[in-house]
């Protein structure tokens, strides 16, 4: 009789957990996309570096740029720079979701001389928020330049509008 309860009571424990696992997995499963309303690929067209104390543009060339922020909080940024041509590298970062459609990210990537020794590293801190329809989003950040000694040697503002991909 001991044996029938006891096997009873583990039964219904079996069944109570089975019942509400699903419940749970699926409450963090909304919470969890809307962290992730940034993943994808994204497009800025002509990225513009601006003054940092009016946000103005300051008449630098602009340069076209693609994120892609991967699910986990990785990313990387393509940029096709006329200034540093073929001795920049690609950017890798971090990313994470900071409140409502607000995301923030960090990301470095380099500049080589003609010699292939490192010229500077440039860290980039940018602030994105998406639009409602989240296929658009509007960027701010900054940009420290430093030289391989890791003397920081400018701070570069930039403000952009990035478009999602898609077919």
């Amino acid at each position: 009789m001991k044996t029938r309860k006891q096997i009873l009571a583990i039964v219904l424990g079996m069944m109570f957990t089975l019942a509400i696992v699903p419940t749970l997995a699926l409450g963090q499963n909304k919470n969890d996309q809307d962290d992730n309303d940034l993943v994808g690929v994204w497009q800025i067209a002509a990225s513009a570096t601006v003054d940092c104390a009016t946000g103005q543009p300051d008449g630098q060339p602009t340069t076209p740029v693609t994120y892609s922020f991967n699910l986990g909080g990785t990313m990387t940024d393509i940029e096709a720079n006329a200034i540093d041509g073929p001795y920049r590298s690609s950017a890798q970062g971090i990313w994470k979701h900071v409140s409502g459609r607000n995301y923030t990210a960090l990301f470095t990537n380099y500049s080589f001389n003609p010699d292939r020794s490192l010229a500077v590293t440039l860290t980039y801190r940018t602030n994105l928020q998406l639009s409602r329809d989240l296929n658009t989003a509007t960027e701010n950040g900054t940009a420290e330049v430093a030289l391989p000694d890791g003397t920081v040697v400018a701070t570069v503002c930039f403000a952009d509008t990035a478009t999602r991909m898609r077919f």
